[in-house]
């Protein structure tokens, strides 16, 4: 019930290309805590630190009231297995800012979402998710990439909902700028592009040049 109140908040716009279920959506401004891991495995790091958190501070006992969101920060880097994951969750004006999270204002955005089901699946959705932006038209815009955990949040990882949230500006644009976009998003983004516009140096360009 309270997804469905929050969806209402949004542009509902859904659209099906390539095969892929893709909605656009405005994610409202939110109030959120975020908590931080860094290391080989980040986001293990990350998600147990918020659930203890959010668990003393009681906002897990009525879900789903609240929504958790990640992302990585930083990226990884060649040479190192070492990176950073960021979780947010949503909270009220009655948390502040303490030693574990830090309290921030997101001022929301428009994006295009698709879901996946198992962490497993992540890499392979966020690809067709690119994928589906340079076909469709939507440039990419500059406020945060977003994985949200859809769901209890004491399911296995492998059972997990993630909607993955790509943000996005207007239409008709050609290619997509990569400054904010996770290094294996930029590279599939490159690709992609490539192939749907033979300007950008894709192997269509390749094989005209040598005609």
């Amino acid at each position: 019930e309270m997804e469905m109140e929050m969806e209402m908040d949004m542009e509902m716009e859904m659209t099906t290309m390539t095969g892929l279920e893709v909605h656009i959506v405005q994610l409202p401004a939110l109030r959120v805590a975020s908590v931080y891991g860094f290391g080989a495995s980040p986001e293990l790091l990350a998600w147990e630190k918020l659930l203890t958190w959010a668990t003393d501070k009681g906002l897990l006992d009525e879900p789903p009231t609240y929504r958790i969101f990640g992302f990585n920060n930083p990226n990884p880097t060649v040479g190192s297995p070492n990176y950073g994951y960021e979780f947010w969750i949503s909270v009220g004006p009655q948390i502040e800012s303490d030693d574990v999270a830090i309290v921030k204002e997101f001022p929301g955005g428009r994006y295009a979402v698709t879901r996946c089901v198992g962490v497993e699946e992540i890499s392979g959705g966020w690809q067709a998710l690119v994928a589906w932006l340079v076909d469709s038209g939507h440039g990419q815009a500059d406020h945060q990439w977003l994985e949200e955990h859809i769901g209890a949040v004491g399911q296995s990882p492998q059972r997990w909902t993630i909607a993955l949230h790509a943000p996005i500006a207007g239409r008709l644009v050609r290619g997509l700028r990569r400054s904010c976009m996770p290094p294996d998003m930029q590279r599939a983004a490159v690709g992609a592009a490539q192939a749907a516009n033979p300007a950008l140096g894709g192997p269509t360009a390749s094989r005209r040049r040598r005609r």
